[in-house]
């Protein structure tokens, strides 16, 4: 624990204060676009399923964090860099696998129509986990390094929601999504 410890002090904390915040800003503003995303194709509101995502996605990375946080500490930047590289892969994939899966019913005669067609796509919707436990590890590991001040990580990662509302909705106009 020592190791980790000394390592950890190594990292600024402006350095652990910019990380925390643009990793909370991508985050929350995908977390916005992925809503959009699984309303378009489900034609509904689904923002419970969208935030259930999420959780199940920090969820996992804090089990795994619990077991792993010593040896990822000694190796920060290292895991830093893996867990960006895999976010930004598993959104670009996640999303292509869900937009080209197929749509199910549209019209809904039946309930038992609408179930079917929901649980066909719901194990297409669920890999959206996967880049929010990305993030999650990210998030996990600035939150758990010893030498990093929680208090100021927390503001930081609350202070980028409006933020990320504000650069999803001008993304979402650009794009002609209302």
């Amino acid at each position: 624990m020592l190791r980790a410890m000394k390592t950890s002090d190594s990292i600024s904390i402006p350095r652990a204060g910019v990380l925390a915040f643009t990793t909370a800003l991508v985050t929350l503003a995908l977390q916005i676009l992925v809503h959009r995303i699984v309303s378009a194709k489900l034609l509904n509101n689904y923002a419970f399923l969208v935030i259930s995502l999420t959780m199940l996605g920090f969820a996992f990375s804090g089990a795994l964090l619990s077991r792993w946080l010593p040896q990822l500490l000694e190796q920060f930047n290292d895991a830093v860099n893996l867990w960006t590289g895999l976010f930004v892969i598993s959104t670009i994939g996640v999303t292509m696998v869900f937009y080209h899966a197929g749509v199910g019913y549209e019209m809904f005669a039946l309930r038992d129509a609408f179930i079917f067609s929901f649980f066909d796509i719901m194990p297409f919707a669920l890999l959206f986990a996967l880049p929010f436990a990305f993030s999650g590890f990210i998030l996990g590991m600035l939150l758990s390094a010893p030498g990093l001040p929680a208090r100021r990580i927390y503001f930081l990662i609350f202070s980028a929601r409006p933020a990320a509302h504000w650069v999803s909705c001008r993304l979402s106009l650009s794009w002609g999504w209302r």
